[in-house]
Formats: C-alpha cells, sequence, structure tokens
C-alpha cells in the first residue's frame, strides 16, 4: 500500500508557532487576534488586566481579536514593547538579568509595589519566579528580602511598565 500524505489541519506549523500572514520581506506578522493573546500571555494579564492598564475596553479588545476592527498602531506598540520586555526578562535567570548597582534588594513593600506596577498577582509573581506561592508569601510576611538576583529582575520589568505605562 503506498503512503499518502497527510496535510495537517495546523498548515504544518510547528508546536506552539502562531499562525499569521507574511509581509512582502518574509517577516511573519501577526493578526491583532494573535498578537493580543500572544501579548496577554507573555505578559501575565488576564483581559480584565489588560483593559486596567491601557484605559481601553474590554470590548474593544474583543473586536480586535475576532478582526472587526483595526488596532490602532500605538497600542500595537505598546504591546510588542510590554512583550519585549517580558521576553527579555521571562525569567530571574535571563541572562539579561544584570548584576549590580548600589540598591538594597527588594522587601515585602517593594515586591507589593512592583506586583501593582506590573499588574500581577501574587500567584503570578510566584509562578514567573518559579518559587511556591506559600513559600513565597511567607517569606514576604517575616519581612525577609528577595534574592539580589531576583530582585534585580523584578526591578527591570517595574522599571519597563513604568516607561510603558499606557498606549
Amino acid at each position: 500500500m503506498a503512503e499518502r500524505a497527510v496535510i495537517h489541519q495546523n498548515g504544518g506549523q510547528g508546536c506552539g508557532e502562531l499562525r499569521g500572514e507574511r509581509r512582502d520581506n518574509g517577516e511573519q506578522m501577526q493578526s491583532p487576534g494573535l498578537l493580543l493573546v500572544s501579548c496577554r500571555q507573555t505578559i501575565g494579564w488576564t483581559l480584565m488586566q489588560m483593559e486596567r492598564r491601557s484605559g481601553i475596553p474590554r470590548s474593544e479588545f474583543r473586536r480586535w481579536e475576532r478582526g472587526q476592527a483595526a488596532m490602532p498602531v500605538e497600542v500595537r506598540a505598546w504591546l510588542c514593547a510590554l512583550r519585549a520586555l517580558h521576553r527579555q526578562y521571562a525569567s530571574p535567570l535571563s541572562a539579561s538579568v544584570r548584576m549590580g548597582g548600589n540598591r538594597q534588594p527588594m522587601g515585602p513593600r517593594e515586591v507589593a509595589r512592583a506586583c501593582l506596577v506590573i499588574g500581577w498577582s501574587e500567584r503570578v509573581l510566584a509562578e514567573r519566579m518559579g518559587e511556591h506561592r506559600t513559600h513565597l508569601r511567607r517569606l514576604m510576611e517575616r519581612g525577609e528580602r528577595l534574592t539580589p538576583r531576583r530582585s534585580r529582575w523584578l526591578d527591570h520589568l517595574e522599571d519597563g511598565h513604568l516607561t510603558w505605562s499606557r498606549p
């Protein structure tokens, strides 16, 4: 029996690859819906959090996701900048986290402030940090400080979110 070629429903894309249109130069351009989903996952925000951070109603984001309206260039640039920041500093172990400076490691108040600025819950912070949530909570309740590397990582993310606070 002859082998038959199978054309998969995913269009031949590998696992985790996003579908999108191709630009003339061969670069892949994501549709607004895929861009929004990718950004939300990379940044760690829900749709409600994205609404709060941007000042743009959820209904507008949903229209962009469905392709019913064009996403403004400023919003796309803002989301792409935050996504790039979170990709660069994906974890405290990222090579981009440079040690140095004369700041003390973050204590409980600084961590809470950074979470508010970034828009993360304690759960998301613990997950991104690679720490068990209960252990992180107990450290903060005892008033202990983060390790210098984790503190610097969170500091980079906080600074990035202060730089790109709104579209």
